[in-house]
């Protein structure tokens, strides 16, 4: 066992192997998350702010500028997020097994959550989430708009963090993030 956990903290410390896991993850990503953010523009351009009479107006061209931008920054913070949560995971689940004296299997099921369809599920909804947020909030700023409030669905699943925030309002400067795992808030438009 202990050759294994040697393998795999080289494997933490290989520097091009995770940089070609990062490459391959979001050449895979970007397409879809790029669509959300010009899905949640384009949504939000059909927001009709409190006390407005009109939709909003809708720059196509700026909206894709702020995609490029915002997309740039996001694959930083995102790889982050993710790559630090799973290296975690993946050191504890070797340290039980090595501590407890178990094999191969043991590692593969406490890691197996990680990598699974509920865990890939729960990515999907909340970096959507994240992206189309973000496309909102652009169109909120080229628009002239100065805040945002903070909605939910409004159902019975909704978390009491998200409970707690709905109608609270930001400024436009507070870029928008989903408030945990699976969130499906959104930002209305404030004057």
């Amino acid at each position: 066992m202990f050759q294994l956990a040697k393998a795999l903290d080289d494997i933490f410390l290989d520097i091009e192997f995770w940089e070609d896991v990062r490459k391959t993850i979001m050449a895979a990503m970007n397409p879809v998350l790029r669509e959300a953010f010009l899905e949640g523009a384009e949504l939000a351009a059909g927001a009709t702010p409190r006390r407005a009479k009109d939709e909003l107006p809708f720059n196509l061209e700026a909206v894709n500028i702020a995609a490029d931008q915002h997309m740039l920054s996001y694959q930083n913070q995102f790889w982050s997020r993710i790559n630090q949560t799973q290296q975690d995971a993946l050191r504890a689940a070797i340290a039980r097994a090595t501590e407890q004296g178990l094999g191969v299997q043991a590692v593969i099921d406490d890691i197996e959550p990680l990598f699974g369809p509920e865990r890939a599920k729960l990515w999907a909804v909340t970096e959507t989430t994240n992206m189309v947020g973000a496309g909102a909030l652009a169109t909120y700023a080229e628009a002239g708009m100065n805040g945002w409030e903070w909605r939910t669905v409004a159902d019975a699943r909704v978390d009491r963090i998200c409970a707690a925030r709905h109608g609270q309002q930001y400024p436009l400067s507070t870029p928008f993030i989903a408030a945990h795992p699976g969130c499906r808030c959104w930002p209305d438009p404030v004057l």
